[in-house]
């Protein structure tokens, strides 16, 4: 017989740049997806937090064409 305890993670992407906290729809390979718009941020450094579960994984990064300026695509190395 078998059994199935299925189970939902709870994961919350965020993008944090100097004390700002910006929703992220996505998070890919070299660029994330905002969750919704920003005001426009220069290029510089920041944090992207993937939380699953309560357990907390953080990547820094650089964002060469800054955050906000060609819509919902962030590019970051």
């Amino acid at each position: 017989m078998v059994s199935n305890h299925g189970h939902s993670a709870k994961v919350l992407l965020t993008l944090l740049v100097g004390d700002r906290e910006i929703g992220l729809s996505r998070v890919g390979p070299g660029e994330v997806g905002l969750r919704e718009c920003c005001d426009p941020i220069p290029p510089g450094d920041g944090a992207i937090v993937v939380n699953i579960d309560g357990v907390e994984h953080r990547r820094n990064v650089f964002f060469p064409n800054g955050i906000g300026t060609d819509g919902e695509r962030v590019v970051y190395f």
